[in-house]
């Protein structure tokens, strides 16, 4: 990891970028916020990939993130939000020429789904009172869909709130490379 200001200390930035240039293959994930000069200024001097990953913030209401995604002509650094995502497709695109490592990410992908499917055995291995299987959060949905799609529909003030619903974008937080 470096650290570095495309504002304040350009030269500098360039400095390190003509360190790591001949070592490749490799891909930059750049973490600015406010003004996300260096993305941009690391993509128009390299010929890796660059993804950038901003900080969350809320000092000026989220809209900081704009400088990530308008970009010059000619510039083209991914935004991924999230640390994990960065580092996830960061990864993809260096297994592009490392078979090891798309073994790897085969193998991580394929424990993410055996993770998804056993959640859902647990979720719909609860019984109801008749002995059918079903999931809680399954039901209540399907409560709330039929609710909304009903001519008569009337306030269901007994059914919790949906899970992940309104969810806010949590704090970044220090990735741990599961691959």
């Amino acid at each position: 990891m470096r650290v570095c200001s495309a504002h304040k200390a350009t030269a500098r930035l360039l400095e390190i970028l003509r360190e790591y240039e001949p070592t490749g293959p490799l891909v930059y994930i750049t973490i600015a916020g406010r003004s996300n000069a260096l993305s941009a200024v690391i993509d128009a001097n390299t010929r890796y990939p660059v993804i950038a990953c901003p900080p969350y913030s809320d000092r000026f209401g989220g809209m900081d993130i704009l400088s990530s995604l308008r970009l010059p002509s000619g510039i083209a650094s991914p935004l991924i939000l999230e640390p994990e995502g960065a580092a996830l497709l960061a990864a993809k695109i260096l297994a592009l020429s490392d078979a090891q490592l798309s073994q790897r990410l085969s193998d991580y992908k394929q424990r993410l789904v055996a993770e998804l499917a056993q959640a859902d055995h647990r979720c719909h291995r609860k019984r109801r009172t008749d002995g059918r299987r079903y999931c809680t959060g399954c039901e209540q949905q399907s409560q709330r869909l039929r609710f909304a799609t009903s001519p008569q529909a009337q306030p269901a003030s007994n059914l919790p709130p949906v899970e992940g619903a309104n969810r806010e974008r949590s704090a970044p937080r220090s990735v741990t490379a599961p691959i």
